[in-house]
């Protein structure tokens, strides 16, 4: 959304706050300021990137982000606000020849814009620019296709854009819950797959919670991208206190992404069928959790639309051959149609809490790694109050693998340091 739009509606908020305040009302208000500087070692030699001079990804950046959080709210009613200014100045190196090049970008979006009213004590409505997950998974929750996986999603700093949706909510009581959930238009961002345009979904979603929460299931079933039909589960059962095991799945029917296939002696990317429309596949995530003093996770995802590993290999090769498909192979290759690129994955998390003399410093540890092809990424993280408003973190990471793997296609390792100020 371009910045003009976002201060309008900021001068919109703050006049309807303004204006509320004697009915009831209440105004809150805080903001967060980070700064930090991050660096990665690029692989510059790669066929989907030689010599760095088509993605142009920054070996150092610098950034500065201003997430202010309004909210406006009374017995009844909610409107949260929540815009983003991000500055980035990044330092990219090209090679073979070698060149520096600098350049700094700005961009102002609205991350959340949303109003909660409650109609009755078991009948809620929400409508606007929205975060809704749902699912007992860390990685991905498959169940809920309204939102994707993002690599950077484990980093300390990463706020996720919302959604457009609107939802109601129906609990008759404490066990129950039904929601009908529609997104009726774009929030800007791309698609899942490049090219593709944007279509509605719908979905409703039924929900049963133990007494404590501890142990839940619930069932999925609408229209995802492309208006496939398709249906979904979830569970999370907690045999005893620290430990529970869980799954998510969801099986749309049919599919559609970038596949390789050989046109006129080359290849090519396109979008042939190779899933069978009338077929149901299946993404899935199923996983053990541990929580003594620290919080231990191991789960195996299951993507059973993604490329298995001659498909990577085809794909991969596809850019680096001289062809007429050559650069629209490059847009299609980064975004095929899948939350991950191959078929299997491991992944562990540890969180460490209470650490130092204080007992304010949390460790992150986390791991994922191919099936397919033996590559993948490890990282670590930590992150410390020095005071009430000020907050350090840290984090270090590694990809692993031989040469023209899943993980080892862009860098060989990253790092970010930096500061969170809220207000």
């Amino acid at each position: 959304m371009h910045r003009k739009r976002i201060f309008i509606l900021l001068a919109q908020f703050f006049i309807l706050a303004a204006d509320a305040k004697p009915s009831n009302w209440s105004f809150d208000k805080n903001v967060e300021v980070f700064f930090d500087v991050s660096g990665q070692e690029v692989r510059e030699k790669q066929a989907n990137n030689v010599n760095n001079r088509i993605l142009d990804l920054p070996k150092y950046t610098g950034l500065f982000e201003l997430r202010p959080d309004f909210k406006l709210s009374s017995d009844r009613s909610k409107i949260v606000l929540r815009p983003q200014y991000t500055v980035r100045s990044m330092q990219i190196e090209h090679y073979f020849p070698d060149e520096t090049i600098s350049r700094t970008i700005g961009k102002a979006q609205l991350n959340d814009f949303f109003i909660e009213n409650l109609w009755t004590d078991s009948f809620t409505t929400v409508a606007g620019l929205q975060v809704y997950q749902w699912g007992p998974a860390e990685l991905i929750n498959p169940s809920n296709p309204l939102f994707t996986f993002a690599r950077e999603q484990r980093g300390l700093n990463y706020k996720e854009k919302g959604k457009v949706l609107v939802r109601s909510n129906w609990s008759p009581n404490q066990n129950w819950s039904l929601m009908l959930i529609g997104e009726p238009m774009s929030n800007g961002e791309a698609e899942l797959r490049a090219g593709e345009q944007f279509n509605e979904k719908g979905l409703v979603k039924g929900e049963w919670r133990s007494k404590s929460s501890l142990n839940y299931v619930g069932v999925v079933a609408g229209r995802e991208r492309e208006q496939r039909f398709f249906f979904g589960e979830y569970f999370n059962f907690t045999p005893w206190d620290g430990f529970s095991f869980y799954a998510d799945a969801r099986h749309p029917q049919g599919y559609t992404a970038w596949i390789p296939r050989t046109t006129s002696g080359f290849v090519e990317l396109r979008d042939d069928q190779l899933y069978d429309p009338t077929n149901f596949y299946t993404i899935s995530v199923a996983g053990i959790r541990w929580e003594s003093r620290n919080d231990f996770r191991l789960e195996f995802v299951h993507n059973g639309v993604g490329w298995d590993k001659n498909l990577f290999e085809r794909s991969l090769a596809s850019l680096s051959q001289i062809s007429p498909f050559t650069a629209s192979n490059f847009s299609r290759f980064y975004r095929p149609g899948f939350d991950l690129l191959t078929e299997n994955y491991i992944y562990a998390s540890l969180r460490i809490p209470d650490l130092g003399k204080k007992q304010n410093i949390t460790l992150y540890f986390f791991n994922l790694h191919s099936l397919t092809d033996d590559s993948g990424m490890v990282q670590g993280a930590v992150d410390k109050p020095f005071t009430d408003t000020i907050v350090g973190y840290g984090e270090l990471a590694a990809n692993y693998g031989k040469d023209n793997t899943e993980f080892k296609l862009l860098s060989d390792n990253f790092f970010r340091f930096g500061v969170r100020l809220v207000f």
